[in-house]
């Protein structure tokens, strides 16, 4: 009774400490259960001596809570010895109410502990009595029966489960064996058998949000939470993002629903996110641009224009490289924005626009040379590192139509002064002046121009063409003159 008593109250005590773990014994609804199995005596006779026998058992279990589930069992078992001077047989037919806690709820199968209560018919074959029997021994009568042990329940489908069990059962009788002792007899048993759901069981094996009834109503498939293979999980496809489950592609824009959400951040049930024309397959995939923004260089033209009427490159603001982005030399200059030259007139758009000719007629690329000797041309745009005759890239364009005047006309000679503002001193200022304006005969002649041609000089800041007191005047006193002066002394 002792060794009984204590294998109950540990029984008990876990069942207690997993009471808040989760289970599924509502999801299986009310079960049927048929088991077979074997029983082996613990009483006065050796467990050694003793033999497995044969157990039969049928169940009907209704859930209680999540965790909990009830059961009523009954069947037939044999107990006893079967060889040797102390063979004996009993027949018990145990009728009990067991309730059934739920461990851990991991999806296809979980383990269980059981406690219960009943009461065990019992009936001693009398031709079997072996010798040294109690005479007073009591042949057939019923007893209390206090079952307890564990199993694990493995979900075969929606309606049937393999379930294994072992567990002693004690009974307040010592009668069930011929012998008697000290304590009441009591047997352990091993079972096996199929538990089947009255109603198919809604739950959500998969893990992926979409309930059995969900997953037949999409025509999902409830064993696999990403049915079509496109990295978002079914019940995430239908209940936030609104996708097909079935198709990898909603929108079929030639990225999967998976990496339109997960990687590009795109709607994966709109196939063109930023609405310019281009599917985000087509963004992604073919011209790698951004599928979120229209424009993905910022020139002021959208991806699709780019790619379907210009032609230019809608990851190069300035296709050509011209100086002009792709979207001024259409929408505002009506120049080619796949040539430097539109009118091939020698001079870039980017010079033309700059200073004021069209970059669509060819014959006022160059202009024509200064009436007057000793007129003086400011080339604006010229720039230069900061303190320093290092002349910046984009002052490439106006140089080139400096360079084409004088190419064009072979008689000028120029004088080139460069000017300073008046911040610093006056001997910095005249230094650098000079400098720059040696910058600008060096670019020249190394384009081919005859280094004969022309003069340098440093003017400083004297001959202000602004008022220094601004920025903006500083800065248009900071500038490159051209003096025609051929022929002159």
């Amino acid at each position: 009774m002792k060794r009984n008593a204590t294998i109950l109250i540990a029984t008990l005590a876990v069942l207690a400490l997993s009471w808040q773990a989760n289970a599924q014994f509502k999801d299986l609804g009310a079960e049927l259960g048929l088991y077979g199995g074997g029983p082996l005596g613990l009483n006065e006779n050796s467990i050694g001596d003793n033999d497995w026998q044969a157990l039969l058992r049928g169940s009907l279990a209704f859930p209680l809570t999540d965790r909990l589930q009830l059961e009523l069992g009954g069947g037939w078992a044999r107990n006893g010895e079967a060889h040797g001077p102390q063979a004996f047989e009993t027949n018990l037919i145990p009728l009990d109410l067991r309730l059934r806690f739920s461990l851990v709820n991991l999806t296809r199968w979980f383990p269980y502990l059981y406690a219960g209560g009943g009461a065990v018919h019992y009936q001693v074959n009398q031709d079997m009595l072996p010798a040294g029997s109690d005479p007073e021994h009591t042949e057939e009568g019923w007893t209390g029966l206090i079952p307890f042990g564990a199993g694990v329940q493995f979900r075969l489908s929606s309606v049937v489960s393999l379930d294994l069990n072992a567990g002693s059962n004690y009974t307040f009788t010592d009668y069930i064996n011929p012998r008697t002792g000290k304590n009441n007899d009591s047997y352990f048993t091993l079972a096996g058998g199929l538990r089947f759901a009255l109603k198919e069981s809604n739950t959500d094996a998969d893990l992926d949000r979409l309930l059995r009834r969900d997953e037949r109503r999409y025509g999902t498939n409830p064993k696999n939470p990403d049915t079509d293979g496109d990295g978002l999980k079914d019940g995430d496809e239908v209940l936030t993002y609104k996708t097909d489950p079935l198709k990898p592609d909603s929108d079929g824009d030639g990225l999967t629903d998976g990496d339109e959400v997960l990687t590009h951040k795109t709607g994966p049930t709109m196939a063109d996110s930023d609405t310019e024309g281009l599917t985000d397959g087509e963004e992604v995939l073919k011209y790698k641009t951004n599928p979120l923004k229209p424009d993905t260089d910022g020139d002021g033209l959208s991806d699709n224009e780019e790619v379907s009427t210009r032609k230019t490159d809608p990851l190069m603001a300035d296709t050509d490289g011209d100086g002009l982005s792709d979207g001024q030399e259409v929408m505002e200059h009506q120049s080619d924005p796949l040539a430097k030259d539109t009118d091939g007139g020698s001079v870039d758009d980017y010079a033309e626009v700059y200073r004021g000719s069209n970059p669509r007629l060819a014959s006022d690329d160059v202009p024509r040379p200064p009436m007057e000797k000793g007129q003086a041309i400011t080339l604006e745009g010229i720039t230069f590192r900061t303190g320093s005759a290092e002349i910046l890239p984009e002052s490439e364009a106006i140089l080139g139509w400096a360079y084409d005047t004088m190419d064009h006309f072979p008689q000028i000679e120029v004088e080139i002064c460069g000017h300073t503002d008046n911040t610093g001193s006056k001997t910095t200022n005249q230094k650098l002046s000079q400098a720059r304006a040696e910058a600008v005969k060096a670019w020249l002649t190394a384009k081919g121009i005859a280094g004969e041609r022309i003069r340098t000089r440093g003017c400083g800041p004297d001959h202000p063409v602004a008022d220094n007191a601004t920025s903006e005047g500083r800065q248009k006193n900071r500038r490159i003159e051209f003096v025609r002066v051929d022929n002159m002394e």
